[in-house]
């Protein structure tokens, strides 16, 4: 009984359905389009708005998204992967790796090339660097110095040993040589301060160093005229728009405060600090609409446009640029619109088709026009399904088996609104009972005589509703 009623409302829907392609038909001349495409891709390719990332054969149906059209497209797809790789490299001080040079262990620069598939291979720079060194040799001697082999008498800069280190890299020992008499007497203009036999002298002055204090057996008394000039420190004010280039370099953030190092007049470090004031250049959008025609910066315009830039200058100085963005529509205007059940139109709702005016001076005095509308307005409906079961119902794909459900779904109507459908559900309950017996020797039972006690036996009836009654 409820294969027949749903059975009979499918046959109603079916039915309404055919009315509708029927009388398509007689307006529509339908092509059948089939397209049969063979694709080869990398990674990925989307047909028909779904990304495909796997090689096979797909099948997509024009009528799922184009009901008026029929036809199916084969495609054929090879899909190709791109592959990756690490390129190790243990290198010392810097290395040039695809015309680039690297110097940075913590770069990890990537480069592209083509596989077999003929797919990008990306292959990745894993850097290790060790450094080579320089180093310099401070030695005085008295008289003469064996350095590396060779023998110096007197004082020299600049010889250099070449060893390697344990990475492999050059390690360059350059000397920097001081020969002396045992007794010396020796004229310095320092800056700040100076070391001399390991004490450090910051005023000008005469100093001894006896050398038995430290090698009895090398006499001797070194003599130090001394003249000890200061170095000195200053502020640059700057004041500038946007940024400023201060010894070669840009600077943009008023919280920097950056140092560079001159000579000032006894030769020493002058240290200078920039003081930075930094006043923001602005460029804004200026939106404009008008009817018809818009008079700007000196120019008037027909039509919509984007771009035109009036100059001016904020009241640090720096440049304001003002860029237009135009739009220029006509004072009045006519709409055709159909819609569901209602429109809200310049702030106003609208339930029943018909031809509506909107002057603009209303809200905008200085704005001449009137917009029409022409609407059409068709209603959503409402309906009930009607449902007399057993036990339970699978309704659009959702299980109820309780009288007080009052589900709704909602399709579309003829109009293209909403349709929203009530189910009205009558539940009979399906029944089982046990039927016990007691007799003498044998008893016939639904057809069958039993002979000895037994619990089971099933007799299967339906009950005034046609549902199931189990004894």
């Amino acid at each position: 009984m409820k294969k027949l009623y749903i059975l009979s409302i499918l046959v109603v829907l079916l039915m309404s359905g055919n009315c509708a392609m029927a009388s398509q038909s007689t307006a529509i001349s339908q092509t059948i389009d089939n397209d049969v495409e063979h694709v080869t891709v990398c990674d990925s390719l989307v047909w028909h708005g779904v990304v495909y990332t796997e090689s096979g054969t797909y099948i997509y149906d024009h009528t799922l998204t184009e009901p008026d059209r029929p036809g199916v497209d084969t495609l054929y797809l090879t899909v190709n992967h791109s592959s990756t790789g690490v390129d190790e490299q243990e290198v010392c001080d810097a290395i040039i790796w695809y015309d680039q040079l690297y110097d940075d262990t913590a770069s990890h620069p990537t480069h592209t090339l083509s596989n077999a598939a003929g797919c990008d291979s990306v292959v990745t720079l894993n850097l290790t660097i060790h450094q080579s060194s320089e180093t310099v040799d401070m030695q005085t001697a008295c008289d003469s110095l064996e350095w590396d082999g060779t023998t110096y008498y007197s004082s020299i800069e600049g010889p250099m040993a070449f060893y390697t280190n344990a990475y492999g890299c050059d390690s360059i020992v350059t000397l920097s040589l001081t020969i002396t008499s045992c007794s010396s007497a020796e004229h310095i203009a320092a800056c700040d301060s100076l070391v001399w036999h390991g004490t450090t002298y910051t005023e000008s002055g005469t100093y001894l160093y006896d050398h038995t204090l430290t090698e009895p057996d090398r006499p001797g008394v070194d003599t130090l005229y001394l003249t000890v000039n200061h170095s000195s420190t200053g502020v640059d004010e700057q004041e500038v728009c946007d940024a400023i280039i201060w010894y070669d370099q840009l600077y943009d953030d008023t919280a920097s405060h950056p140092t560079h190092t001159l000579s000032n007049a006894a030769g020493c470090d002058s240290v200078v600090t920039l003081n930075l004031t930094i006043h923001q250049s602005s460029e804004t959008v200026d939106m404009q609409t008008a009817c018809d025609s818009l008079e700007w910066d000196g120019t008037t315009y027909y039509s919509s446009i984007e771009g035109p830039m009036a100059f001016y200058t904020n009241a640090y100085g720096c440049d304001s640029i003002v860029t237009l963005s135009l739009t220029i529509t006509s004072c009045s205007s006519a709409e055709h619109i159909a819609a569901c059940d209602s429109l809200v139109w310049h702030g106003t709702t609208y339930t029943e088709s018909g031809t509506y005016l909107y002057d603009h001076t209303l809200t905008e005095p200085d704005r001449p026009g009137v917009d029409t509308l022409y609407l059409t307005v068709n209603h959503s409906s409402t309906g009930v399904d009607e449902q007399e079961v057993c036990d339970a119902i699978i309704w659009y794909d959702q299980l109820y088996d309780d009288t007080a459900s009052h589900p709704t779904h909602t399709l579309s109507n003829a109009a293209g609104c909403d349709s929203v459908v009530t189910l009205n559900l009558t539940i009979h309950q399906s029944s089982e009972t046990v039927d016990m017996q007691t007799a003498c020797d044998s008893l016939e039972w639904d057809g069958t005589t039993y002979y000895s006690s037994i619990e089971g036996p099933m007799a299967f009836y339906t009950n005034a509703y046609g549902c199931d009654s189990i004894v």
